[in-house]
């Protein structure tokens, strides 16, 4: 025994063998998406291209506008991912609640969008508060967006806090 074996000090090589114990596990990321954030850190957020193209117009003319993004959760060996399969344009709940009901029932919320043009994507205590109290779920995100700058930003509460 060497040294680090009399200080009672012991090297432990673990070695990881990934395995998929369900088929939500096995499946393949779908080819039309961005992910977005660093895959490193936190949940991974997955928004589909159609959904950015419609978020992102290019002939907008309103200052502000909402949406609620739809979409799954899921966990994918071992990290939360957020899917976001498509957005509507938050007129009112009333309308929102007749489109889930009709054309978006497989779908859950998984958050919101708020596209403020020429402002800078930044998280404002109005913000903050109206996301903990619509969209106060631990995964809900919360997507930030100039699309006029083309500048945007994702939050999700984490541990109490918006990161």
């Amino acid at each position: 025994m060497g040294q680090a074996a009399e200080r009672g000090l012991y090297m432990i090589e673990i070695i990881r063998e990934e395995s998929f114990d369900s088929e939500q596990e096995k499946r393949e990321l779908p080819k039309n998406i961005r992910q977005i954030g660093s895959p490193d850190i936190g949940d991974r957020i997955y928004i589909e291209n159609k959904v950015h193209e419609y978020m992102h117009p290019y002939d907008a003319l309103q200052e502000k506008t909402v949406y609620v993004l739809l979409g799954r959760f899921e966990n994918m060996i071992g990290r939360q991912c957020v899917f976001v399969e498509a957005a509507i344009c938050l007129d009112s709940w009333a309308y929102l609640y007749k489109k889930l009901k009709h054309a978006y029932d497989n779908m859950v919320i998984v958050g919101w969008a708020m596209d403020i043009r020429g402002q800078l994507p930044n998280l404002t205590v109005a913000i903050e508060k109206l996301h903990r109290t619509y969209f106060g779920g631990e995964h809900q995100i919360l997507y930030l967006m100039d699309s006029l700058e083309k500048e945007d930003a994702f939050y999700s509460l984490k541990n109490g806090y918006l990161k």
